[in-house]
């Protein structure tokens, strides 16, 4: 349970087995090794798991999340293989952008564009050192084997946001159903001590670094960071001012927050650190990115600042301190957002629709 993905993964298994129906996971809780670098091209053993599975198991349908890296599009190929209806519901970038990053930068020299369809072509990759020429080509091969694999079988494809749906249509040609993820809304709502809270991983994406200066300087709360990553102790040595309590279950600290902050300059499709601080009336700041504004409604949910804009970022986290009534006022309209528009009771059924289409159609 080490991200979004997997949150949702493990909540939509509980949300569709309080429906009645069987789930059975099948994924790795191996981390990226030497191996896996080469395999997350085409691994034949996780082909072979996938086949070995569908007959042991003989689902209605493979709904598959995130296989980019350990597992690769092989389950996808097995499932189809294996005359199973397939959902593919990336959660983010990976099978769209030849850098893998989707890291925006608005002063990102034209010569850095992509030429291979991407959805985004001014911007970064995850891991900017490495410029070298047979990287590139190295990640360009294998985005258009995976790309081959994916529009090779038919596929009932989900998006959980407008913006990453946009997204496929123009790197894929296809035209995905949008259903977001979904949330159980807690029976506890933040009681708004003065505490400022980061929860995700610590590195350049997240946008930590962008924010982390301003938050340090503010007095009269406490800042608290949550979770795990390569910059983590350089920040941490820098900012004294910020608590770091590394990878922690976020409930309890949403219960006592005033304001979430997500600053992330990478273009997240549909955070669910977002879905779960507005389901406790929590206050977020957000950047203004990929299908953040799907959940965050300027000056009504939450506020929007400019991706990596520091100033940006200033202004509105000082005009809440100012104004403690509008943190509340943001935030109660949040948890009733949600709750009307995020619910999993509501959620599921739309899966449940798409499941049986798939099962109709194949």
């Amino acid at each position: 349970m080490v991200g979004g993905v997997e949150r949702f993964i493990y909540a939509i298994k509980n949300a569709l087995e309080k429906k009645g129906h069987k789930v059975e996971l099948l994924g790795s809780y191996e981390g990226e090794n030497f191996v896996s670098f080469f395999s997350r091209w085409y691994s034949k053993k996780w082909y072979k798991k996938t086949i070995e599975k569908i007959k042991e198991f003989k689902p209605d349908v493979v709904h598959i999340t995130h296989c980019i890296r350990v597992l690769s599009p092989s389950v996808i190929k097995a499932s189809l293989d294996s005359k199973v209806p397939v959902i593919l519901n990336p959660h983010d970038l990976h099978y769209l952008c030849p850098r893998l990053g989707g890291i925006y930068d608005k002063n990102r020299p034209k010569k850095y564009k992509s030429r291979h369809k991407c959805f985004f072509q001014d911007c970064l990759g995850y891991e900017e050192r490495y410029k070298d020429i047979p990287r590139n080509i190295w990640r360009i091969l294998k985005l258009m084997l995976h790309r081959k694999i994916i529009r090779g079988g038919k596929i009932f494809f989900v998006s959980n946001s407008k913006f990453l749906a946009n997204a496929m249509k123009k790197s894929l040609g296809v035209t995905p159903q949008i259903i977001p993820n979904g949330i159980d809304i807690p029976k506890e709502k933040t009681n708004y001590n003065k505490t400022i809270l980061f929860v995700g991983q610590i590195n350049e994406e997240k946008g930590l670094p962008t924010i982390i200066n301003e938050l340090n300087k503010l007095e009269g709360y406490e800042r608290i960071v949550l979770g795990q990553g390569s910059i983590k102790k350089d920040l941490e040595s820098k900012y004294t001012g910020v608590k770091f309590l590394g990878f922690q279950n976020p409930e309890k600290y949403y219960k006592n927050a005033s304001i979430v902050v997500v600053p992330s300059v990478w273009m997240d499709t549909f955070p669910y650190v977002v879905l779960e601080a507005m389901s406790y009336g929590t206050c977020v700041i957000a950047s203004d990115i990929g299908g953040i504004s799907e959940q965050v409604q300027h000056m009504n949910t939450g506020l929007l600042f400019s991706p990596g804009n520091s100033k940006d970022f200033q202004k509105k986290i000082r005009y809440l301190i100012k104004k403690p009534s509008e943190i509340r006022r943001m935030g109660a309209n949040a948890r009733n957002f949600v709750k009307k528009n995020f619910n999993w009771g509501d959620i599921v059924k739309k899966y449940e629709e798409v499941y049986l289409k798939a099962i109709k159609n194949s």
